[in-house]
């Protein structure tokens, strides 16, 4: 997704967003440890309600703000893309999930 103005970058972060709490609702389904399993489904809602946060953003932001170009800050501070599934949290323990979410 090209990122152009700030509506643009509000619906790249709730995308980002959502598709993390569902890698987190699709790993909980087939990780072996309970307690990795909790954390997932905690962090997923979390995940969920920040979609929603950004979505209100979005809402009831006036389209004048909305299509604001964003383009010559994103030049200087680009925007890493951080692959949620690459490494599934399914494979992973308790301190390492939480340290791929700090990182996103």
């Amino acid at each position: 997704m090209k990122v152009e103005t700030l509506k643009d970058l509000l619906e790249w972060t709730k995308t980002t967003h959502q598709s993390l709490s569902e890698c987190m609702v699709h790993c909980s389904e087939h990780h072996d440890n309970e307690r990795a399993v909790m954390l997932l489904g905690y962090l997923s809602k979390h995940e969920n309600v920040l979609t929603t946060v950004i979505q209100g953003f979005i809402d009831t932001s006036s389209a004048s703000v909305l299509n604001t170009w964003s383009l010559e800050y994103l030049d200087r501070q680009p925007i890493t893309v951080h692959e949620h599934c690459d490494k599934p949290f399914v494979n992973m323990d308790l301190s390492k999930i939480i340290e791929t979410v700090v990182d996103q």
